[in-house]
């Protein structure tokens, strides 16, 4: 995710796929008008990664490839809101 600060405004200008590498489309105004999966993570006690922080963000193709490849699959529920 790319973030550009204006003044005491921070706002979203790009979210890129750190799989494939697509750029999602935003409109005029930055807003991102395809949906993606933004994923962050603190590495807790225990861990190899103690201490750490990773984010990333996978375009809708890209998940759903990650998701075929689990050993347990997903689980998925129809909502009918969305937000």
């Amino acid at each position: 995710m790319k973030i550009s600060v204006m003044g005491d405004a921070k706002r979203m200008t790009q979210v890129i796929c750190n799989q494939c590498g697509k750029r999602l489309l935003t409109d005029r105004f930055g807003v991102v008008t395809e949906d993606y999966l933004h994923v962050e993570k603190t590495w807790g006690y225990f861990s190899k990664q103690d201490g750490k922080k990773i984010s990333f963000d996978l375009c809708e193709d890209c998940a759903e490839a990650m998701f075929g490849t689990f050993a347990v699959p997903v689980y998925r529920e129809e909502v009918t809101e969305l937000i």
